[in-house]
């Protein structure tokens, strides 16, 4: 028997069910990660979190402990208090695990272990890293572009791109101290692998994928149900995510393709000083009624997008691995992706999908140009990325990645004695 507890920085679902709160338009993976587990025996599993304006709780669903730490509403999202820390530390000892598996080095829960608060082996996930998203957070935004995409009210309240960005940058020197202070690190593209040696270079790293939504696999693109012309985004909603970069490539594609359309997935608010930025770089296109801000959209809504797309663009200026992309892969669209971070973990370029050197309007034109001109390229180019995501994202192949890392960081060989031997993996 071994016993897992796990530290998420949203809320999972269950929680969200108990306290009528909105599911996020994030985390699937651990989600999905979750219920893939629930079916491995002899593993006992508890999820647990802080969040800003949830209570204290703890309950059981489906054989899964929950905790969650209740923060103040005005609490900060990256930032923690001592009292925070304390009261993740009583719930690491009611639970009493075997492990501690912290989902991302954003938040504050890695330091329950390299503070010495907890003496249970913990391993840090790695999602985003934060000092690359500060370093490329306003992506292709000049200091011009900087400076109007602030309404003044968000300057006076605390909100918008500069204290986002001043967020990051202050949890870039706490997650070094979380993953130097981890007894392991799980990641999935050689970037992180080396972005983590960079910052902890006595922490060891194993390679764990990650299990998508089963609304990709299921959906299949092809080119004669596709709408020929249209271009899908479903990731935006900060500069860093490169936004920019396709609107300005777009017009150097509409010359060629006059038809061209561009949908936009992702949280673009209305109201904030960036997202009225971007809706008036729009408005200067010739072709401003072919390009759709469409919000966030649930995954049925995402894999019928993706589904029906010519081309699918990951302009994104840091990634580690995208999980739009992805998704993207999965349904089977042909992918164009800017080369940054550990996307060419990602994409064999050429063979899975076309690569771009991040934020090159002219480049990233020239690539989905060819994607929409060349139909041989286009299924090619899909369905070899469909079949290597399929492969890469398999509920039984990343359980399997996570239980031999989880054996590896107990210190059990895959023969020997203990708490993992006799597990097996779900179909």
């Amino acid at each position: 028997m071994m016993r897992v507890l796990w530290f998420t920085n949203i809320p999972m679902p269950a929680v969200d069910r108990r306290t009528g709160r909105s599911t996020a338009g994030s985390g699937h993976w651990m989600s999905q990660l979750l219920l893939a587990l629930r079916s491995v025996p002899e593993l006992e599993l508890g999820v647990a979190t802080a969040y800003p304006s949830l209570p204290d709780l703890q309950f059981d669903e489906d054989g899964v402990e929950y905790f969650v730490v209740g923060q103040g509403r005005l609490a900060s999202h990256f930032g923690c208090s001592r009292s925070d820390l304390l009261a993740c530390r009583d719930v690491v000892e009611r639970f009493d695990p075997d492990l501690v598996h912290v989902h991302g080095s954003e938040r504050f829960f890695g330091l329950l272990r390299a503070r010495g608060l907890i003496d249970r082996p913990t391993v840090v996930s790695l999602q985003g890293l934060l000092s690359a998203n500060a370093r490329d957070f306003y992506g292709a935004l000049s200091p011009a572009d900087r400076v109007a995409a602030h309404r003044i009210t968000e300057v006076l309240t605390g909100r918008g791109l500069c204290w986002e960005r001043r967020a990051f940058r202050q949890g870039a020197s706490r997650e070094a101290e979380v993953l130097d202070g981890a007894d392991a690190v799980l990641g999935r593209t050689d970037w992180d692998r080396e972005q983590a040696a960079a910052i902890a270079p006595r922490t060891p790293w194993h390679r764990v994928g990650e299990v998508l939504r089963p609304e990709f696999a299921a959906a299949r693109w092809s080119l004669a149900r596709c709408r020929r012309g249209r271009v899908v985004v479903t990731n935006a909603g900060q500069p860093r995510r490169g936004l920019e970069t396709l609107l300005e490539a777009a017009s150097v594609i509409a010359r060629r393709h006059p038809g061209l359309e561009i949908e936009v997935a992702g949280g673009v608010s209305a109201r904030s000083g960036y997202g009225r930025l971007l809706r008036r770089r729009i408005d200067r296109l010739a072709f401003s009624g072919r390009v759709r801000l469409l919000g966030f959209q649930d995954a049925p809504s995402l894999a019928r997008l993706l589904a029906g797309a010519h081309a699918y663009v990951m302009p994104s200026f840091a990634e580690n691995s995208s999980n739009s992309l992805c998704e993207a892969q999965t349904v089977g669209v042909p992918c164009v992706a800017a080369a940054a971070g550990g996307t060419p973990s990602l994409v064999d370029d050429g063979r899975t999908g076309l690569l771009y050197p991040a934020g090159d309007p002219v480049a990233l034109a020239e690539q989905v140009t060819r994607v929409l001109s060349d139909d041989l390229l286009a299924t090619r180019l899909g369905s070899a990325g469909r079949g290597e995501a399929l492969l890469r994202h398999a509920r039984r192949r990343v359980v399997g990645e996570l239980l031999s890392a989880y054996r590896s960081i107990l210190g059990h060989g895959a023969e020997g004695d203990g708490v993992m031997q006799g597990m097996e993996m779900p179909a």
